[in-house]
């Protein structure tokens, strides 16, 4: 597991594992937040004794132990996610728990395990007989492309538009149905491929510097051109880049940022998101750096401590 360094110091174990099980068990987005500050190694353990058990009773349960894992590198975990894909979807929320985990897998897995988990995108979409489990299993796919075409989606999607076409005239639930594809066919199709289309050209440049430069201008909304897709991936490749060394060149990108976000009516939180971000990535704050961090909003800022 390649670990993120930062200049912080990690919580107690006792602490770090009350935090951890009340993210998964006890979340509430008022008051419960990502557990920082946590030795990766520790929450590799939490979520690799906590999958043991079996699956998560809920989804969202499942999601945010995705996020845990994402966010901490824990790569040991993906032999629990591939277990518990066991084919066995009885209700929609079953069949997120499975889409959640495959996510998990693409994010994480080794060669060999990225490709059960394309093979298992497919199973899902095979077994996507509702608007509802399609919109879920394009999350799927976003976690799989650029390497996974949507092809297959797009195919079942059509075919299913085609099998309620002539009862939609004189249906109303087939009527609803058709609406439901139509909008994921024609309007988060074309979007979701177009997000992707600007990630492929993105992670295409080979100099760090200029490549680290676009991903802080997506993450500081300098670069606002697909956001709602690219925002979350920016993040990740951030974290990506510095587990790779880059860490000082991301601080030294994001201090050069900083005077950009002058003008904008959100200068204040932009600023402060910005030297949160700093501080994430090992930089040490100046004195008037320092003036902008806002501890109370610190949670809604990923790349903080």
């Amino acid at each position: 597991m390649t670990e993120l360094k930062t200049h912080k110091k990690y919580k107690p174990e006792a602490v770090a594992l009350t935090e951890l099980h009340r993210f998964i068990y006890e979340y509430d987005p008022r008051a419960v937040h990502m557990p920082k500050r946590i030795e990766p190694a520790l929450v590799e353990r939490f979520l690799r004794d906590e999958l043991g058990k079996g699956r998560p009773r809920y989804s969202d349960e499942a999601a945010r132990m995705i996020w845990l894992s994402d966010f901490y590198n824990t790569r040991g975990v993906v032999p629990s996610f591939i277990g518990l894909l066991t084919g066995k979807e009885l209700t929609d929320d079953e069949f997120l728990t499975s889409v959640v985990f495959a996510v998990g897998v693409s994010y994480l897995g080794n060669d060999v395990q990225w490709n059960f988990g394309r093979a298992y995108y497919h199973y899902l979409i095979s077994i996507s007989d509702t608007p509802h489990r399609l919109s879920n299993v394009v999350t799927c796919y976003e976690a799989y492309a650029p390497r996974e075409t949507v092809d297959a989606l797009a195919k079942r999607i059509d075919d299913m538009m085609a099998s309620v076409q002539q009862q939609a005239t004189a249906d109303d639930r087939a009527r609803k149905t058709l609406n439901d594809l139509q909008n994921i066919r024609a309007n988060r199709l074309p979007r979701l491929l177009a997000g992707l289309a600007a990630e492929m050209e993105l992670a295409g440049i080979t100099v760090p510097a200029t490549r680290i430069s676009r991903l802080v201008e997506i993450y500081l909304d300098l670069d606002e051109g697909h956001n709602e897709i690219l925002g979350q991936w920016a993040e990740r490749q951030l974290r990506r880049e510095a587990r790779e060394g880059r860490a000082a060149l991301i601080v030294s990108t994001l201090r050069h940022a900083i005077p950009r976000l002058a003008g904008r009516e959100d200068k204040d939180e932009s600023t402060a998101r910005a030297v949160h971000a700093i501080e994430f990535f090992g930089g040490k704050l100046s004195v008037e750096e320092q003036k902008h961090v806002r501890p109370s909003r610190k949670w809604l800022d990923p790349l903080s401590e």
